[in-house]
């Protein structure tokens, strides 16, 4: 990702990689991730020395819920990387 950042693809100029780079807002990390970090510790068992429960991931009762839209993975994280590209969080 830092080979990314440190050289524009479009072959523009260094100087201008760091105007793009300038104009981001920084939040804390904790502001930045919020409990993302905690739910990740916890998904992959982070200082536990035991596995934990199986995890049976099913989608049929939520459907019968009534809970039928879905969105393409893909598009949640383009929809999302454009939000955070709008919000300044990345270049």
């Amino acid at each position: 990702m830092l080979a990314v950042l440190t050289k524009p693809a479009d072959g523009s100029d260094d100087r201008d990689l760091e105007e793009l780079l300038s104009d981001l807002i920084a939040p804390s990390l904790e502001a930045f991730v919020g409990l993302s970090f905690q739910y990740a510790d916890y998904s992959m068992r982070c200082g536990q020395t035991q596995s934990g429960p199986p995890s049976i991931v099913s989608t049929v009762k939520i459907n019968q819920a009534g809970f039928t839209e879905m969105m393409d993975t893909e598009a949640m994280f383009r929809k999302w990387l454009v939000q955070a590209r709008s919000s300044r969080l990345l270049p």
